[in-house]
């Protein structure tokens, strides 16, 4: 009885211990949840402005026929997969990844997709899915920057303009609330002009019916739109990753809130029993006095 009492109060220590680690952890994704909260509200009225601007010029004949609208039948297409580079945030990995895999399944097998691994879960993955992986970042998930965002961006647009490949969609979590995200599939390129028709972001006292409003401008709508579109698409992806940044550290908290309230759970059980086993003890000791007592006495 004894030796299991030392090896609860070992186990109560060990819980304890944990405890500590998982409400540092939670207190961590927290903070970093913020930074990236303010990094996207910082960036809603430049965003705004542009997205209104190209919304607005899509009507014109001349931009549909610029490269980033041309849909090209078969050929390739890449998968951008943002994931964590660690475990420790709930279904995060797990709901991304599985969204992944089964686009590919269900969309001709992995030999018409390439992937490019956005942290190192989705890379491990794609290694031991026999996936052919176009490019992979790593080290780089829930802090992500605006320059390493920029210059993915440009990566894959030069890659789309370039013909390698024919289609790139992002797959990521996407923000629902501070304590809710789903698995999310967002087209990146070819754009479709109807979907900028019916931007959804620029706010609804700013909204004007597209082609309604006549620029005075020179040169012409095509080559402003070609000269905004690095812009615009440097945007998009900015986005994607900030709002997957935002849906991992959101895992994480609700994770390490979860294991903590677990920690306390387990920690008061182990208590009962300790007490338990304590009591146990005592009366065990008492009674063997007892009982030695009355030997004596017969």
């Amino acid at each position: 009885m004894p030796e299991n009492l030392k090896i609860l109060r070992r186990r109560i220590r060990s819980v304890a211990n944990t405890k500590k680690i998982t409400r540092t952890m939670e207190m961590i994704a927290s903070a970093k949840l913020r930074r990236v909260q303010t990094a996207l509200l910082a960036a809603l009225p430049y965003a705004a402005a542009i997205q209104k601007i190209v919304r607005n010029m899509s009507a014109d004949a001349s931009v549909g026929n610029l490269p980033y609208f041309d849909k090209r039948e078969g050929g390739k297409t890449l998968l951008v997969a943002v994931a964590s580079d660690r475990g420790l945030c709930g279904a995060y990995n797990i709901l991304a990844l599985r969204t992944l895999e089964h686009y590919i399944d269900e969309n001709g097998g992995p030999d018409q997709f390439e992937v490019f691994a956005m942290g190192r879960r989705v890379r491990d993955f794609a290694k031991r899915q026999g996936y052919k992986i176009a490019d992979s970042i790593v080290g780089q998930s829930g802090s992500m920057t605006v320059e390493l965002s920029n210059k993915i961006a440009d990566q894959l647009t030069q890659r789309y303009l370039n013909g390698e490949v024919d289609r790139i969609l992002f797959v990521f979590n996407s923000y629902i609330s501070s304590i809710a995200y789903e698995p999310a599939l967002e087209s990146f390129l070819p754009l479709d002009p109807e979907e900028l028709l019916e931007a959804p972001d620029v706010p609804e006292d700013e909204q004007v019916e597209p082609g309604s409003l006549e620029y005075i401008m020179e040169p012409s709508p095509a080559r402003l739109i070609e000269t905004l579109m690095p812009q615009f698409l440097r945007l998009k992806v900015y986005a994607c990753l900030f709002e997957a940044a935002t849906t991992e550290h959101i895992a994480r908290r609700i994770a390490m809130n979860g294991a903590t309230t677990n920690c306390d759970e387990l920690v008061d059980t182990l208590t009962l029993q300790a007490n338990k086993a304590r009591q146990a003890s005592i009366t065990k000791e008492i009674l063997e006095i007892v009982g030695g007592a009355e030997a004596l006495k017969g």
